[in-house]
This record gives structure tokens, sequence and C-alpha cells, in this order.
């Protein structure tokens, strides 16, 4: 039943082995989502960061998301307020932290060309408010797929533009876990390649926690909103 789970997940750890020297972080998430009815979600999403090995809190964030929900086509609109600590050289000094803001608006379809196969694209456009560093926008076009219902692995591939050009392009990917109708556990490996201006290139180890509180919002195929 898993042999291709089993093969994806031994491609994804020799594409991590081979991946070259890269500072190491870790994003953690967790979501609620609360349905509104058949077609409106209202979420609430949290997420922390480390870096340096795990040593260092670099960001915290949290906030809502209000998604519509149009046949195969999703909507969602949020705002995060995010602390950030760019050099994460003393996470305990509060004053080294940029009080930050993040607005975003995105549209992703969901397409099964297969009983046991979902891809889904999506396209966003975020808006930064950060203290210190002022105001920009940034666009990202990308994709996931996802293989197996509820419980099985998934890809990760996105761009993300600014202003001035490039500057993400992300891969990864991991295993989804259905605990139920309600609970969807996420666990991966993240490859983020970026010019020094941006922080230069790192490598993540992601997880994600969702419950669905509700029978509108239970077993629904979505793209990561965690990255």
């Amino acid at each position: 039943m898993f042999r291709a789970e089993s093969r994806f997940l031994c491609l994804l750890a020799l594409v991590c082995a081979a991946a070259s020297a890269q500072e190491l972080y870790s994003w953690h998430a967790a979501e609620v989502s609360i349905p509104i009815n058949s077609s409106w979600d209202f979420t609430l999403h949290t997420r922390i960061r480390t870096r340096h090995e795990f040593r260092h809190v670099a960001q915290v964030r949290a906030g809502p998301q209000v998604s519509y929900r149009y046949q195969r086509y999703t909507f969602r609109g949020a705002y995060y307020f995010e602390p950030d600590n760019p050099s994460a050289r003393d996470t305990a000094n509060f004053a080294a932290w940029e009080s930050g803001h993040r607005i975003f608006a995105s549209a992703e379809a969901s397409v099964q060309p297969s009983r046991r196969v979902a891809v889904i694209p999506r396209f966003m456009w975020e808006r930064f408010i950060v203290k210190d560093r002022g105001q920009y926008n940034r666009f990202r076009m990308g994709g996931r797929v996802n293989v197996g219902r509820g419980t099985g692995p998934y890809l990760h591939h996105e761009w993300m533009l600014v202003a001035s050009g490039l500057q993400v392009l992300r891969n990864g990917g991991g295993m989804r876990f259905a605990l139920g109708n309600r609970w969807t556990v996420e666990g991966g490996w993240l490859l983020d390649s970026r010019p020094e201006r941006w922080g230069g290139n790192r490598q993540a180890i992601v997880s994600a926690v969702r419950y669905a509180w509700g029978e509108w919002a239970a077993g629904r195929e979505s793209h990561s909103h965690s990255l």
C-alpha cells in the first residue's frame, strides 16, 4: 500500500543528504480551522522559527485567516503580527527584535489527476510592514502535490519575487498524517535558496499541526500556509 510513499521518502532523504552545508532552521506551525458555513472558514494560525541549530528563536507570528471556497477554488486573506530577529544574536533582549506585520491574499485550486493525487497550485500576494526595514510587496507562485487520501507524502515548490527580482526559490517535501477526520500532522524538510542580501541559503525542518473544527472543515485538501 505504501510502496510508492516509501520510494518517495527514500528519494527525499537522498536529496537532503546531498544538499550543500547550510544553516539549519526549524519552522513549526499550528492552526485551528473553524467553519462559518459550507463555503467560509475562519482560521487561527501561529508559527515559530528557530535558527542556529535550534539555539535561537528567530521569528514568531500569529493571526487570523479567512477563506472562501468555490468548487475547486479557494480564496484566502490573512493578517499576521510577526516580530522578527534577523540576527538572532540576542533573543533575550526584546529591543533586538523588529516589530513586523504581514498581510496576504491568495488563490489556489485543487486538481486531482487521479484518485490518490491532488495537485494544488497557488498564487499569493504579500505586504510586509517592518519597523526597521520599511514596507515591500512579495509575489509567490508555486504548487503542492499531495499523494494519498489524508495520509501520504507531499512535495512543495515555490518562487518568491520582490521588486528587485527573485528573492526565494523553495523546494521541500515530507509526510502528512490524518488522525481521524479533524487532525492533520505534517513533518518534512525544506531547501530555501536566496541571495545573501536576503539572508543566504538555508535548510529547515518543518512541521505543522492542524485541527478542523466542524463538518465543513474536515478532510479538505489544501496548500500549506505554514510556510
